[in-house]
């Protein structure tokens, strides 16, 4: 059954103050291969999916309840939709985990504030996907997504729900649908709308059965409704008088739940003689496609991680990047993509220095650099070692190890166990041999502070053209 929609505010109007969020993306805790609890949907100038596969149509410019967690216990969400007159959604008004949400149009707010996109705080994560929004929230309770006509909303959990999405329980068919559209009505001083009966003709069954059966019926999430879409495509084919101009949003929607199985035969639905329905208008060289990437390829990150389903809207060609460092929004060649380091932006083969000397120069996206010749460090301590590349590791030892040796140098680490009533390994002894293969230069620092050279003790401050020893501190020796 259905309950009364609240009537509290969500959100407030949006502020004239523009705020970037400045977050870095993050990767969402859930993918979409969480499970699916239920989906809702609305498409076109007033058709409805409920969460128990519902389909109903009205037209009405009032605010109602979308879907709200209706639960005594608390609410995760709440959203309302309103209308225009033309049909196009005017405003979404959304509390999600007591983050509030307002959509008009391209304007999107988040408590009170006008934010850009990509948004994230510790809540929600905003971005444009394709043609469309999409909400993801933390704690993988929903998420949402919205265009110009279209609006989604998937949980992955089952929550006691009330709205136009209606809940999980009831058997479709079984609830007056009059009933339920009027509970899920906001203000008492709107006009009351009434669910439209379907109308048929031969045309527009034969049309909408083909086009429909061609290229979206085999999708999973189409096949089970399948012939309640063709109703919903049949009336708006009939009621028109046979214009197939008002099935586009309808096969949209459909093209839209088939993204989720990847690449098929829905991609070519537009391209069908009998379809009237034109592609979106791309800028440049961006192209249209009904299967392209979530998050597509760019300069600064040619393989970016793909968070959902592929998605309609405007891409940039194959062997194309998107330019998101100097000319923003721009398809351009890998080759021909600019690179950042440090605030500076350099274009393609243009060199920069690297770390410890190294040259690095901005190819194909990415910085090719020489070879660094940093320092390294290599230490003993006790029983631990950690090596000059940072791997860190223990050994007992009872013995002399070699740690360091290459032409010039030598140097060699005595490690026992420490006695005296202690556990573990202690470094005993430290044996350094300058131009290994000549003698008369071998030193020995030991743990009780001596230092000898070729077995003659050194006290205090040692200096020759090889090598130079002193105290750094009470406890420390440096050669």
């Amino acid at each position: 059954g259905t309950a009364s929609s609240s009537r509290h505010k969500t959100s407030g109007p949006p502020s004239t103050s523009e705020k970037a969020s400045h977050v870095p993306e993050a990767t969402p805790t859930y993918s979409e291969a969480n499970e699916v609890a239920g989906e809702a949907a609305t498409w076109g100038k007033g058709t409805y999916k409920a969460l128990n596969g519902r389909i109903f149509s009205f037209e009405s410019e009032c605010t109602f309840t979308f879907c709200r967690d209706c639960a005594e216990s608390g609410e995760d969400f709440n959203v309302e939709i309103k209308r225009h007159e033309n049909g196009d959604i005017e405003e979404i008004k959304a509390l999600i985990d007591d983050v509030g949400i307002l959509v008009v149009r391209d304007t999107i707010s988040v408590n009170e504030e006008r934010v850009q996109m990509p948004f994230s705080n510790k809540m929600i994560h905003i971005k444009k996907q394709g043609d469309h929004y999409v909400l993801k929230t933390r704690r993988k309770i929903l998420s949402l997504s919205w265009g110009k006509n279209k609006l989604s909303l998937t949980l992955y959990r089952q929550y006691i729900t009330c709205g136009l999405c209606g809940d999980f329980n009831s058997v479709p068919g079984e609830e007056d649908i009059n009933e339920h559209i009027a509970n899920s009505k906001i203000s008492n001083d709107c006009p009351s709308t009434l669910s439209r009966n379907n109308e048929v003709c031969e045309d527009g069954v034969q049309y909408c059965d083909r086009i429909i059966g061609t290229y979206f019926e085999k999708c999973s999430k189409v096949s089970p409704l399948s012939s309640e879409y063709k109703n919903v495509c049949v009336d708006e084919y009939c009621r028109t008088g046979g214009n197939k101009q008002t099935t586009c949003n309808t096969y949209s929607e459909l093209a839209r739940l088939c993204a989720y199985d990847g690449p098929g035969v829905f991609e070519h639905w537009r391209d069908d003689s009998a379809v009237v329905c034109a592609k979106q208008q791309c800028p440049g060289k961006h192209i249209y496609k009904e299967c392209g990437p979530s998050n597509p390829p760019t300069c600064s990150n040619v393989a970016p991680f793909q968070d959902s389903e592929c998605v309609s809207g405007c891409t940039c060609p194959e062997g194309y990047l998107l330019d998101d460092i100097r000319e923003k929004g721009k398809c351009v060649l890998k080759e021909k993509c600019p690179c950042e380091s440090n605030g500076k932006v350099y274009k393609p083969g243009e060199v920069r220095e690297g770390p410890c000397g190294s040259q690095c120069t901005c190819q194909e996206a990415k910085w090719s650099c020489t070879e660094a010749r940093c320092p390294g460090i290599c230490k003993v301590e006790g029983s631990s070692f950690t090596t000059f590349d940072d791997n860190k590791f223990s050994h007992p030892g009872d013995c002399h190890f070699l740690a360091v040796h290459n032409d010039e140098i030598s140097i060699s680490v005595e490690i026992h166990p420490c006695g005296d009533g202690q556990t573990g390994s202690c470094l005993t002894s430290v044996m350094v041999l300058l131009n290994s293969s000549t003698s008369g230069n071998r030193f020995v620092f030991n743990r009780d502070g001596t230092v000898t050279k070729d077995g003659v003790i050194i006290k205090g401050y040692y200096y020759s053209d090889g090598v130079q020893i002193f105290n750094s501190s009470s406890l420390y020796m440096q050669a």
